[in-house]
């Protein structure tokens, strides 16, 4: 089974899923999903009622992926396909933890949504996704990437709290979510 073909109808016969936890439970499946009977008993008696799915982390941003039919599904997508009945375009999550698939916590976006609401990555330095310290002079400069290029805050500043005000005026200006560059809690 592709990724094209899992359809909703097809998710809820092997899957349940919680929007208030976030979880996904296998179901019991009937012996027409196997090649014979002890194959479909040995499944059910291990797996009918228990989690699906395993955390993985890919370049440090970790998710729920489930394995269906031998094809990895993100699980923050197949919670959309199961309410919705569509595959989504984009999923964000609001808390910017992708382990969190609660329904409350996903909605649909674009690519340009998600990467407004990034969390501070670990190599940040100055404590403050978009403001940088400018070498030895000891000035501190606000940049950040909107739409794929550089947005500038303007000059160097001498203050490190002048230059975290200019970056919360262009974040308001250009959009970003309440969360972008904050710590996840």
């Amino acid at each position: 089974m592709s990724k094209a073909t899992l359809t909703q109808s097809v998710l809820k016969e092997l899957l349940r899923y919680d929007p208030e936890t976030g979880f996904f439970r296998w179901r019991e499946r009937d012996v027409n999903w196997f090649v014979d009977k002890p194959h479909c008993r040995s499944f059910n008696t291990r797996w009918a009622g228990k989690k699906a799915g395993v955390r993985a982390t890919f370049n440090g941003y970790s998710r729920i992926e489930i394995g269906i039919l031998g094809v990895k599904y993100k699980a923050h997508r197949l919670a959309f396909l199961y309410v919705y009945g569509r595959w989504p375009t984009e999923i964000l999550h609001y808390d910017q933890d992708g382990t969190n698939n609660k329904l409350s916590n996903l909605s649909e976006g674009t690519h340009a949504d998600n990467m407004r609401n990034l969390k501070k990555p670990i190599t940040n330095t100055s404590g403050v996704m978009g403001v940088q310290s400018h070498g030895p002079c000891g000035r501190w400069r606000v940049r950040f990437r909107h739409n794929g290029r550089f947005v500038e805050g303007g000059r160097l500043f001498t203050s490190f709290r002048e230059a975290v005000l200019r970056l919360s005026e262009l974040r308001v200006q250009y959009g970003c979510h309440p969360n972008h560059g904050q710590e996840v809690a």
